[in-house]
């Protein structure tokens, strides 16, 4: 029950905080360099989700797995780039963990 309260208010708060810095400041007032600072701000974390996880998944592999993982992570990201298609990536996604979880047993 103490961590139901616990993610409730944390939750409450998160919401407060974003609310009341879109009331507070508007886009308009904050300066232009920042603005555009904030337009990678979405990426960068998630980069940093991505980065975090492959490392995560990638410790006590052995080399083949740990290979083909990555390389499944450069080819998703790579193919995101040039086409910009997110349903081949998770294709790619989809087929690398059939293979690692499938075939690699």
């Amino acid at each position: 029950m103490t961590a139901l309260v616990a993610m409730a208010a944390l939750g409450l708060a998160s919401w407060v905080m974003r609310a009341m810095f879109i009331v507070l400041v508007p886009a308009e007032r904050l300066p232009q360099a920042l603005r555009d600072a904030l337009t990678q701000l979405a990426p960068a974390v998630l980069a940093a989700l991505v980065a975090v996880e492959v490392a995560g998944a990638v410790h006590g592999l052995d080399t083949a797995r740990a290979a083909l993982l990555l390389g499944s992570v450069l080819l998703a990201g790579m193919v995101v780039r040039l086409t910009g298609s997110l349903g081949l990536a998770v294709g790619i996604g989809a087929a690398a963990a059939l293979l690692l979880d499938v075939v690699l047993v």
